[in-house]
């Protein structure tokens, strides 16, 4: 305002803008480029083909905010978690989507992604390709380094495709691919390369690589393949991180075919 309106000619103005503003968001409930703006500016859309549709164009990914309306950690992260600067500056990075997983829209997309538990933050490729995800509350660096780290994996991916199409025979660079395409999802591309490295007798030094393997393949709910994962790794390495990693994997791979077999 101006400050030439006040009292009730302001009042009055204000209540005819919020008319106006929810005329719009009912009417255009059906629109693809509906949108929602968060705590701190972030730009969140409420459709998910509408996402789909500008990550398309951006060639980035979709991040997408699984959420349930009586869950207290969703309403923390909406008010604790994407109001902090550096959570802000990572989610924009890729193109917002909100979806509530109880409405007969979003259930659909949780049951497809095997969302279970709320928050969940997933990025997913505009194909829909799960690219990664975050299950559950968590604070605010966690969830940024999570988004930056995927951004720059990505980043580097496309160095290193270069690199190994120039330099095929190399095997460092088919390792630190192998490790880019495990850590972005892309396991069968790494398994690949994985019996590549293997051949020309690279063990000792693949044991981050299948730990990334085994991540990713529970991610993808592959618990055979994550099993196997997580032992190779355990075989190869030497190095108490990786070893302690890949235990923690095979633990919770044996917890979660548990309660598969219980259900």
């Amino acid at each position: 305002m101006n400050g030439q309106f006040i009292g009730k000619r302001t009042a009055l103005l204000c209540v005819c803008a919020a008319l106006v503003i929810v005329a719009i968001a009912q009417n255009s409930a059906s629109a693809s480029s509906k949108l929602l703006y968060g705590p701190a500016g972030i730009r969140w859309n409420t459709i998910y083909a509408a996402a789909v549709s500008q990550a398309t164009e951006r060639n980035t990914l979709v991040l997408a905010d699984f959420y349930v309306d009586n869950s207290p950690a969703c309403r923390l992260q909406e008010s604790n978690i994407f109001s902090v600067p550096g959570v802000q500056n990572a989610v924009n990075k890729f193109v917002a989507v909100k979806i509530d997983a109880a409405t007969p829209y979003g259930a659909p997309l949780a049951a497809r992604y095997n969302v279970g538990s709320f928050p969940t933050i997933l990025l997913i490729a505009p194909d829909g390709t799960l690219i990664q995800e975050l299950p559950g509350f968590q604070p605010a660096q966690q969830v940024a380094d999570f988004i930056n780290n995927v951004a720059q994996t990505r980043r580097a991916l496309h160095v290193l495709r270069e690199e190994h199409r120039q330099n095929p025979e190399n095997t460092d660079v088919e390792l630190n691919l192998a490790t880019a395409d495990a850590s972005l999802l892309r396991v069968n591309d790494a398994l690949a390369l994985a019996s590549k490295l293997e051949a020309a007798k690279m063990s000792g030094k693949l044991g981050s690589l299948y730990l990334a393997v085994g991540n990713g393949c529970f991610v993808l709910n592959r618990l055979p393949d994550a099993i196997a994962a997580y032992n190779k790794a355990i075989a190869d390495s030497k190095n108490s991180d990786v070893l302690a990693s890949a235990h923690n994997g095979l633990a919770r791979c044996i917890a979660q075919n548990k309660a598969a077999s219980r259900s």
